[in-house]
């Protein structure tokens, strides 16, 4: 083709690939879920795409609701950090910020996060503000800001021009307001330094048996948590989420996969394994045990001994044993696991819930204590075990036990019991 026969390219071809942008809106997640799983309170309301990135509304003991807005930066590019001082994503931020004060001041506490999984050095602007914390370095945090914004409108290339110059136009009161409450989180901003991924994970505390499935584990709380964002998103409503619910999400995977891990065995029957998994109420106590990590071989013990303890009370009860000797049993029963409970957490007070519920669960199968029924003495160690393994099958009833704190009945309303 000759030279006057090619047309002139109207104009650079144009990057479609999103792969950045998919990486930066999967670091919002993290970042929340990280958020979610920080909370040392349940009074706390944790949003994506609500007030910022990624925001919560803290509620507390004195009524007082305090925000925080983070604003999340992630960046696939070594040696390099998405808050520039000239970076557009720095000025659009603070702009943002500056012109929802209005709003914010209604808040008593307020504070503004700048977060990046990147490390920003200790020149940078960003790191400057963010050291500002007595009422002379946030007058000079102020000054630095107004001349660092003058630099950039000066270049009149600059893609942060616009919103330089719109920070330029706040007073500096609103900008020593906004300088004081700044922080920022650098390399995925944990108190550990790790990503926030790898930092949420390990807040799980997941048991020995299924440590190696945190990563997994993980995926189901991220894709819970897109999922609670989408339908909300969907009704045209924010998405706000909450603490116990994601530790709920948390508390029934756990379950699952330590039950599945008992459950795979060959000795365990189709129909058995479905009736549990689908959760079977008759076989709760099996998903308390499976929860402690405990060999194969002592859940089976305690199995064998359900069963035995559930066929001797059917043919007492249609031998005729009054009802009332079976709940004053019951009565005592749990009345002994209290006593147990309460003394194995004294003992050990820095235990770990698993440690806890392991000892709890030895000190009240003692096998020296067997529960006479009525007027009758009882011989055999299953038939009070087995009971125990009853009681801890009954959520609802008052004299449910339970081993591991994770199973402790929460107060619900009548009509939440019955669903």
């Amino acid at each position: 083709m000759s030279g006057r026969d090619e047309k002139p390219q109207i104009e650079k071809p144009i990057n479609t690939a999103a792969s950045s942008t998919i990486v930066a809106f999967a670091f919002q997640f993290e970042r929340a879920l990280h958020e979610l799983f920080s909370a040392t309170t349940l009074n706390k309301q944790v949003g994506i795409e609500t007030l910022d990135d990624v925001a919560s509304l803290t509620t507390k003991e004195d009524g007082i609701v305090s925000a925080r807005l983070e604003q999340d930066a992630h960046t696939v590019r070594e040696d390099h950090h998405p808050f520039q001082d000239s970076s557009r994503k720095l000025w659009h931020t603070l702009r943002v910020w500056l012109s929802q004060l209005v709003n914010l001041r209604g808040y008593p506490e307020v504070e503004f996060c700048l977060v990046t999984n990147a490390c920003v050095p200790e020149g940078a602007i960003a790191r400057q503000l963010s050291n500002a914390k007595s009422p002379e370095s946030i007058a000079e945090g102020v000054r630095w800001l107004r001349a660092q914004a003058s630099i950039v409108c000066a270049n009149q290339k600059s893609a942060a021009r616009l919103e330089a110059e719109k920070v330029l136009q706040y007073s500096d009161i609103d900008l020593s307001y906004l300088v004081a409450r700044l922080t920022l989180l650098d390399n995925g901003g944990t108190d550990s330094k790790a990503q926030p991924r790898e930092a949420t994970i390990h807040r799980f505390l997941l048991p020995s048996s299924i440590a190696m499935q945190g990563d997994d584990i993980y995926q189901r709380l991220l894709g819970f948590a897109f999922e609670q964002c989408r339908k909300a998103w969907k009704k045209g409503e924010p998405a706000w989420m909450s603490p116990q619910v994601f530790r709920d999400v948390l508390h029934e995977e756990v379950c699952r996969r330590s039950l599945k891990r008992y459950l795979d065995r060959p000795m365990m029957s189709t129909g058995f394994k479905k009736h549990v998994e689908e959760g079977g109420r008759d076989h709760f106590f099996l998903k308390q045990l499976s929860r402690l990590g405990l060999s194969d071989r002592t859940i089976d013990g305690h199995l064998d001994k359900f069963w035995a303890f559930y066929a001797e009370r059917v043919r007492l009860e249609d031998a005729g044993i009054n009802p009332d000797d079976w709940q004053a049993r019951e009565d005592e029963l749990h009345r002994r696991w209290e006593t147990c409970r309460d003394n194995v957490a004294t003992e050990m007070e820095d235990g770990t819930p698993e440690q806890l519920a392991k000892r709890t669960l030895t000190r009240t199968l003692d096998e020296n204590f067997r529960a006479g029924l009525g007027q009758y003495d009882t011989r055999e160690l299953y038939f009070t075990h087995g009971h125990y393994h009853q009681l801890a099958n009954k959520q609802r009833d008052p004299n449910f036990v339970y081993w591991h704190s994770d199973f402790e009945r929460k107060d619900r309303s009548k009509g939440e019991d019955e669903k």
